[in-house]
């Protein structure tokens, strides 16, 4: 379909071109100007490729903390405005300059949702899809074996979502020990797959220097 000089072509239609006319994949994205969904009102425009960085890392951390994802939308809500303010500048540095969410303020905090070409893509970085309590889900490949600064963003936009602060009192030193935590709920159908996602988070912590507990396996809830 033809609009202002530019031709648009489902997905599917344009990897049959590429394998019919012997062209890689990432020799046409680089003439991809814009993607489109079927809400008009929603064109985004991208400049192709998109790379690892610590910001996508940022975007995968928080898309398994506060965000959720589905194949319609990428939705964040956080009580923190500074935090709401980082995913859109993230996304608009990951992505593309011209992505506008939409936003509201909701239960005494803001929530943004962003259109179905900023979610695919974030499921394309490995971003879990759905209820994350009923999902099994892991640390993407890219972040374990990418560079300092994209497991710090990685892990430190997951412990703003997910993570606590404890202070305890030690009689003997008269001192305050301060301890940093994270949990998260699951389903007990998918506790051994939860627990290796803890493992590898307590990984990269090794790796940035930082000694972590062992984890743990917490009570049930109803």
């Amino acid at each position: 379909k033809l609009r202002k000089g530019q031709s648009f072509i489902k997905i599917k239609h344009l990897r049959k071109l590429s394998e019919l006319g012997n062209i890689p994949l990432d020799i046409i994205e680089k003439r991809i100007l814009e993607l489109r969904t079927r809400d008009r009102k929603r064109e985004v425009k991208f400049k192709l490729p998109i790379f690892t960085s610590p910001e996508l890392a940022s975007l995968i951390g928080h898309c398994m903390g506060d965000g959720h994802l589905s194949e319609r939308q990428f939705s964040f809500f956080n009580l923190q405005r500074e935090l709401v303010d980082e995913v859109i500048k993230n996304v608009k540095i990951a992505f593309s300059t011209n992505v506008k969410p939409v936003e509201f303020e909701k239960d005494g905090g803001w929530e943004i949702e962003f259109p179905t070409n900023i979610a695919r893509l974030i499921a394309l970085a490995g971003g879990p899809v759905g209820e994350k309590v009923f999902l099994p889900f892991d640390v993407p490949e890219w972040i374990k074996d990418g560079t300092d600064k994209i497991k710090i963003a990685f892990i430190r936009d997951l412990f703003d979502d997910e993570g606590w602060v404890k202070m305890k009192f030690i009689r003997q030193s008269s001192s305050t020990q301060r301890m940093i935590g994270i949990n998260m709920s699951k389903n007990e159908k998918f506790i051994e797959s939860h627990k290796q996602f803890f493992e590898n988070i307590r990984t990269i912590l090794l790796e940035l220097r930082i000694t972590p507990s062992k984890v743990t396996e917490m009570g049930k809830t109803k």
